[in-house]
């Protein structure tokens, strides 16, 4: 708490913080389990990005070596400054999907940094209200979004590209407001302004586009001369594979292995 961030330098990792889903959470094998009981994986991840990056290359392609702490925590750069930040969600992952086999870069950089014990999602459980609260700290029944589909009381459908259905402030409009720069890939809330102020970048509409598509474009962002203050980013897996097998089957696995490799691509892009 005493750091003087802005005078330091700063390293490529410093204290990463992962948020994820509570581990003595018991879940029900149900085939609406997501439904019920969607929890968002958020990984905090305090950089510098002032590294290279590597070859463009897709994370099934390349073999990577353990992480350990002090391979984080290096960069052959250094940086002076605030160090940006990133956040990154996982949709869908709910708490019994981290285990050492199939997630163990992401279980490496709780090691390395720090973890909550616990997390419970707003009321309702959905992608659209759990997001929007996590931008603006605010539950659902006053953030505007109570659901992935409602209609107003005057017959009007929620639409997630027109900023007036949303409520509050998200922490992308703060940062506008005090001159920084903020660039949001298809977070809910932010794809329209909203009382007026926009994230610095921001898609006007969702569209499909692969996780690692959006990492990669993320990354690109902070590995650049001029990398925002904030990035964010929303990715579907292993969401979408949840919904269509349901939890504990291979499909959902190779989804969650397939988060895990992307976020360890992601180091490599930054670190070298």
């Amino acid at each position: 708490a005493a750091t003087d961030w802005k005078n330091s330098n700063w390293e490529c990792l410093d204290s990463p913080i992962i948020v994820m889903p509570p581990k003595n959470h018991k879940s029900k094998p149900s085939s609406i389990f997501l439904d019920l009981l969607k929890i968002v994986v958020i990984l905090a991840l305090i950089a510098n990005f002032g590294c290279c990056a590597t070859a463009e290359t897709k994370t099934d392609e390349v073999t990577f070596e353990p992480m350990s702490c002090e391979w984080m925590q290096h960069c052959s750069k250094k940086k002076e400054g605030t160090p940006p930040l990133l956040i990154i969600s996982s949709d869908g992952f709910a708490h019994d999907y981290l285990n050492e086999e199939d997630t163990p870069n992401i279980l490496k950089i709780a090691e390395c940094g720090s973890q909550a014990e616990h997390l419970i999602p707003s009321f309702p459980v959905k992608t659209f209200s759990n997001h929007y609260t996590i931008a603006t700290g605010l539950y659902p029944s006053n953030n505007g979004v109570v659901d992935n589909r409602f209609w107003t009381t005057e017959g009007a459908e929620f639409d997630q590209t027109n900023g007036s259905f949303f409520n509050g402030e998200p922490i992308w409009n703060t940062v506008v407001k005090n001159g920084k720069v903020a660039k949001v890939m298809m977070w809910m809330g932010s794809y329209d302004s909203i009382n007026g102020i926009a994230a610095t970048f921001h898609h006007n509409k969702y569209s499909k586009v692969s996780s690692i598509e959006k990492l990669e474009n993320v990354t690109d962002w902070l590995i650049s001369d001029s990398p925002p203050d904030l990035a964010m980013v929303y990715i579907q897996d292993p969401d979408e594979a949840g919904h269509h097998y349901g939890p504990g089957t291979k499909e959902v696995r190779d989804s969650t292995k397939k988060v895990d490799r992307h976020i360890r691509y992601i180091f490599e892009k930054l670190h070298k």
